[in-house]
């Protein structure tokens, strides 16, 4: 979890009614305190981590390589990174930017769209998108150009990878009923 700040002394904690909520009740009065998982993910010699709700990182790997750290205003859920290209998703909200492969400059940020999406995969132009129970493959503006097909028996989406390399690249799809299925992408 994420660093609180909180009044002192605290005279009790309650998990609110809503996922991943907790009060704090402290003389001054009542604080909410939302739940962060704190997101990470490598792609070539970057990784992009999650150090708070609003706050990303990106790092080459490289002894003494580059570090750009950004905000973003909505609570990030989770992230995805391919080639030159960051994700960040808040379950209503999908954000993007593009970054300098050297590391110099702030990451620019390409825009953002609406979008249910609990997971998020990018390849290329393509973004996955597991939303209710389905993938949908959108751009990069968040309009939908396809679904993956799931069959009923196989559940729901909940997790996914895509991988690969200049020629062949792959989506893996993880399900709510334990089933793992693939895609060529």
């Amino acid at each position: 979890l994420a660093p609180a700040d909180v009044p002192p002394r605290v005279a009790q904690l309650a998990w609110g009614p809503t996922e991943g909520v907790v009060a704090a009740r402290c003389e001054g009065g009542l604080c909410l305190l939302r739940e962060t998982v704190l997101g990470r993910v490598m792609h070539g010699r970057w990784v992009l981590m999650q150090l708070g709700a609003h706050t990303l990182r990106l790092e080459h790997a490289s002894k003494g390589g580059a570090a750009l750290t950004f905000e973003t205003k909505m609570r990030v859920r989770g992230v995805a990174l391919h080639a030159n290209t960051a994700v960040a998703w808040s379950g209503t909200h999908v954000e993007m930017w593009s970054f300098d492969d050297g590391g110099k400059g702030e990451p620019e940020r390409l825009g953002s769209f609406e979008c249910k999406a609990h997971a998020v995969a990018i390849w290329g132009e393509s973004l996955y998108l597991c939303v209710g129970s389905r993938v949908e493959v959108a751009n990069t503006k968040g309009v939908v150009k396809t679904t993956m097909p799931l069959m009923e028996s196989e559940g729901s989406p909940c997790v996914l990878c895509a991988a690969g390399d200049a020629k062949l690249a792959y989506l893996a799809v993880g399900t709510d009923r334990g089933i793992v299925k693939a895609w060529d992408i």
